[in-house]
């Protein structure tokens, strides 16, 4: 038959939208990153990972969109990589799914800037790239490498010359201004291409050129170890120097490099376990002009040094300013400044050793901010302003009206007593309440400011080297005459800046709230360590974090931030350890505190635990080997220190802190070595990954055996792990497979029956409570443990809520004495999304997995949550009833498919999209 035209037309007409369809789905990759950074300036990989991530042009109406092949692109020179072109490296096609590759060309020198993109095939073989993108700039990135050790050469540690300098544990209470380093620079003559600072200042410090701050972060450089590692940061000062006369100015103080000799606890002074110095700075700036000359400058003894307005800091008890001396300093930072009467500074000799290591982790800024929301007068001429939430930050003053000497004095605190004073007990340094701080430290170790003013307007005053963890501020020294008003005080929240990648909300107001107080709690913790708490501490417990990382890498990017504490934990585990082999620090860096440990300084197993489960939860989020690879001989040697000590102990480890904070206590003999089987568990499964499968065969069966014995050694016939089969010990065994199959069945039912016991209530610590709502949502119970978070009696997160909690406590019942922001109850928001969203994933096969247990009708009636992986993509979901239906929204980004559980059980799997699916 022949072809009409109007068959012709027909056949046209219902192919032309679907070529242009097809023509619009454009794959886009975008959000370069090089070893998880946006063009850095410092890297110190030879072989860093880039990385990238893809969308679709419309992922409601594309689907099935993923990408089958790569090519990446460096070069040196811009105009190149714009036309397709790398000399300094072409991977070539490289057939994957993958959305990183491991950087393949020769190594980049020593401050060497280059570029790359790279170029993406769909699964129809149509590219996409640069040529595709409306801003091809969007498309380049960009990487520098660090400088190296011969160039930092040029630049020392100074310092300021003390005569007497602090000896005495008196001395260090007494005033010792923050010294203001300054350098009169001439910049040859030339057009500069390109300029960068590379500067760490110990403690914390800021630098200036010409009058004008560098960078927005604050209290850098990050905690380390610093006779093992010291960050650095590298800045982009282009646009701030010029050819000519320039100067250079930086402050810097006190940090946790020279800490007052507090006693914490009555005991525990830190000068005695960290690296201590007066403050000190290393820095230089390097010069590049068009033409390929260069020049450099860095801190040497011509530079001159002077005494700054804050007369004494410290990241405990805060800062003393005094303002008269700022008005007379105004400008010292700035050409014209006259310093002729400044000495000069010395050469430190007695700087730290720690290898120079470019920061890599977000650095802290001002992240939010909190008007105060109500005031009153707890005394005559005491006000006491509420900023309405908990948080971790400053607390910014503007005060229109002072007269000169007049002096305001801040305390901080978490909560007020009955009578509207503020109380400071909670957030007290090292609990020193009654005296017990050792010589010359006050009574009580309270977070407290003091500013002596110049006269006139006090306009956004702030501390600098100092932070605190409060909701209220109490200010003595206020008059009539300054007009005392809600206006005078902002709070503002401070954490290191990481993409918060994961949000989730439900039909429950209870629930919502428990989710908020663990993110405030959260970002409250965060300052380059994940600390206990904002202000009593601060320290970086080892058992917080393994009790929360999963809440957490649920909640924001955490690749760069934990990849940095595997390194801390190494280097505090060398500090300490003085025998064959390494034992795990209870705090990284080691701040002296060794709870329950098993020698050489080692803290309790519990507490080292997350040097290998922080391993195994990298792996899961990326997929990529390489700090398993890099700590491996770390990882096992930790293996042999525990082995060894189970050795001389009859084969147990028996020591320990147990399920910390809970009501009532697992045995710690029971839960001290279920955790030393699961380290021999996680390293079985780290040697299969780096060296080979099979590699981790003895240590499986090693962890079989002790399994057995911990059955034979604990567990009654009737299943119960301890002798009144409490909650905490029933999880413990239960979520780490210690219970034989014969024993399963009696044993989970001795939990369900340690939970009716206790009415319902929780009664674990920060570690059972992850384990016990797992091991029961897993095995069907998820209403009993929706029933437990439902409680607003005491113990429960209900209880916290109606007590006008909005972070997270410190243990079940709050009190004084203990913190009211403290993330280590926070196991339950990775719950909330592996349970009620039912999320997961599997990076190597591009799969994620939706699996919604919280099902029955009246429960909960919808959940809504979304998760931007780095290498997946953005997924989400929201489910809930409709009429009779249950029915699910699910959006699988472009290069991943996904799997849906739907409630009567069956599965249905999608390609990339945007779907809409019931389940009557």
């Amino acid at each position: 038959a022949t072809m009409t035209l109007w068959h012709a037309f027909l056949i046209l007409a219902w192919l032309l939208p679907l070529a242009y369809a097809t023509s619009a789905c454009t794959l886009i990759p975008y959000s370069l990153r090089v070893d998880l950074m946006t063009s850095p300036l410092a890297v110190r990989s030879t072989q860093p990972k880039l990385s990238w991530q893809l969308k679709s042009s419309s992922l409601s109406s594309c689907k099935d969109q993923s990408m089958t092949a790569y090519r990446i692109l460096v070069d040196d020179d811009i105009g190149y990589i714009e036309k397709g072109q790398g000399r300094r490296w072409d991977s070539g096609k490289v057939a994957t799914n993958a959305t990183y590759a491991i950087y393949g060309g020769p190594a980049i020198s020593s401050l060497q800037r280059t570029f790359w993109t790279v170029i993406v095939w769909d699964q129809s073989g149509a590219s996409y790239g640069l040529a595709n993108s409306t801003s091809p700039a969007d498309m380049i990135g960009a990487l520098e490498a660090a400088p190296g050790t011969s160039v930092w050469q040029a630049a020392e540690w100074i310092q300021k010359y003390y005569a007497s300098p602090p000896t005495a544990p008196c001395d260090f209470y007494k005033e010792w201004p923050v010294p203001l380093f300054r350098k009169d620079m001439t910049i040859p003559a030339g057009k500069i291409a390109r300029a960068r600072m590379y500067i760490s200042g110990l403690g914390y410090y800021e630098t200036y050129i010409n009058g004008v701050r560098v960078g927005d972060s604050v209290l850098d450089p990050g905690l380390t170890s610093v006779n093992k590692t010291i960050i650095y940061s590298a800045y982009d000062i282009g646009d701030m120097i010029n050819s000519g006369q320039n100067t250079w100015g930086i402050m810097v103080g006190n940090g946790f490099f020279n800490p007052l000799p507090l006693t914490f606890w009555g005991h525990i002074n830190l000068r005695l376990a960290l690296f201590v110095g007066m403050p000190t700075v290393r820095a230089m700036i390097y010069v590049e002009y068009e033409g390929g000359a260069n020049f450099t400058v860095g801190t040497d003894d011509t530079w001159k040094v002077g005494s700054g307005p804050i007369l004494r800091n410290n990241v405990y008890l805060g800062e003393i300013y005094d303002a008269r001396i700022q008005s007379v300093l105004k400008g010292w930072n700035a050409n014209g400044y006259n310093v002729t009467s400044w000495p000069q500074v010395i050469i430190n000799k007695q700087a730290p050793l720690g290898l120079m290591t470019p920061q890599t982790v977000p650095p802290i800024r001002v992240q939010d901010k909190y008007p105060a929301v109500a005031m009153h007068q707890s005394s005559p001429g005491v006000w006491v302003f509420d900023l309405g939430v908990n948080f971790a930050g400053w607390a910014n003053f503007s005060i229109p009206h002072t007269t000169q000497g007049q002096t305001l004095v801040m305390r901080y605190g978490e909560t007020l007593y009955p009578n509207g004073t503020i109380d400071t007990t909670s957030s007290s340094a090292g609990q020193i309440l009654y005296g017990n701080g050792g010589p010359c430290a006050p009574a009580r170790a309270e977070q407290t400011d003091t500013v002596i003013m110049a006269g006139g307007p006090l306009e956004g005053w702030q501390p600098t080297f100092t932070w605190h963890g409060f909701r209220y501020v109490e200010i003595v020294g206020l008059t009539a005459a300054n007009n005392v008003s809600l206006s005078m005080v902002t709070g503002l929240q401070l954490h290191s800046d990481v993409d918060e990648i994961g949000k989730i909300q439900t039909s429950s107001s209870l629930f919502n709230g428990i989710h908020s107080m663990f993110v405030q709690t959260l970002k409250s913790n965060l300052f380059s360590i994940q600390s206990d708490c904002p202000h009593r501490e601060r320290f970086g417990y080892g058992g917080d974090a393994m009790a929360t990382d999963t809440s957490i890498m649920w909640t924001l990017d955490m690749e760069a931030f934990y990849t940095k504490r595997m390194h801390d934990y190494l280097d505090a585990a060398e500090v300490i350890s003085t025998g064959e082999y390494l034992g795990m620090p209870e705090t990284a860096p080691f701040v002296g505190i060794a709870d329950a440990g098993m020698g050489s300084n080692s803290g309790p197993i519990g507490w080292g635990s997350m040097f290998t489960q922080l391993q195994a939860q990298l792996y899961a989020y990326n997929a990529d080997p390489r700090i398993m690879q890099e700590m491996y001989p770390a990882t096992k040697s930790w293996l042999s220190f525990l082995n060894q000590y189970a050795e001389a102990h009859n084969g147990w480890i028996d020591v320990g802190l147990g399920d910390w904070i809970a009501i009532d206590i697992a045995p710690t003999n029971l839960t001290s070595n279920i955790f030393y089987h699961y380290n021999i568990a996680l390293m079985a499964s780290i040697a299969d990954i780096v060296i080979g499968a099979g590699s981790g065969d003895l240590y499986r069966h090693q962890a079989d055996v002790l399994a057995k014995s911990i059955t034979a050694r604990f567990a009654s016939s009737s299943g119960k792990y301890s002798s009144s089969g409490l909650q905490g010990a029933q999880a413990f065994a239960l979520w780490h497979q210690i219970v034989p199959a014969p024993l399963f069945n009696a044993s989970f039912a001795q939990l369900v029956a340690a939970v009716e016991a206790a009415n319902n209530h929780v009664s674990v610590g920060l570690f059972g409570l992850r384990y016990m709502m797992d091991v029961l949502a897993a095995a069907g119970r998820t209403d009993l443990v929706l029933t437990m978070l439902n409680q607003t009696s005491y113990p429960s997160y209900g209880y916290m809520l109606a007590h006008n909690a909005t972070t997270l406590w410190e243990t079940w019942q709050g009190d004084d004495h203990t913190s009211y922001n403290h993330p280590m109850l926070g196991a339950v928001v990775g719950w909330f999304y592996e349970h009620l969203a039912g999320f997961s994933y599997d990076v190597p096969s591009r799969t994620l997995t939706v699996a919604p247990k919280a099902l029955a009708r009246g429960s909960i009636d919808w959940v809504d949550a979304s998760y931007q992986h780095p290498y997946l993509g953005g997924f989400s979901s929201r489910w809930g009833w409709e009429n009779d239906s249950w029915c699910i929204n699910v959006t699988v980004p472009v290069n991943s498919r996904a799997q849906v559980v739907m409630r009567g059980g069956k599965v249905e799997y999608f390609s990339s999209g945007v779907y809409y699916t019931c389940d009557v």
